[in-house]
């Protein structure tokens, strides 16, 4: 069985865009807006309280989807604010 929490996969996927800042693809105010995206997503009560979901072998895509559905919901208020 696998854990998938929202927070985690946002903080991964700024986490890969900081990596490859440090490989010399992007400059300072890029890696500056990475670290305050970050900042941003670990204050965010609402994502940070999500409780995540655990998601079994060979689950189908409308599982998977079905558990993300208010997450998906929340990371596009995120989006917009």
């Amino acid at each position: 069985m696998t854990y998938q929490h929202p927070l985690a996969h946002l903080l991964g996927l700024e986490g890969l865009a900081l990596l490859r800042a440090w490989g010399g693809e992007h400059h300072r105010a890029f890696v500056e807006a990475r670290l305050a995206e970050v900042r941003r997503l670990l204050a965010d009560e609402e994502l940070a309280g999500h409780p995540g979901v655990d998601v079994e072998g060979g689950a189908t895509d409308e599982t998977v989807r079905s558990a993300w559905a208010v997450p998906a919901v929340v990371l596009l208020h995120l989006q917009k604010g």
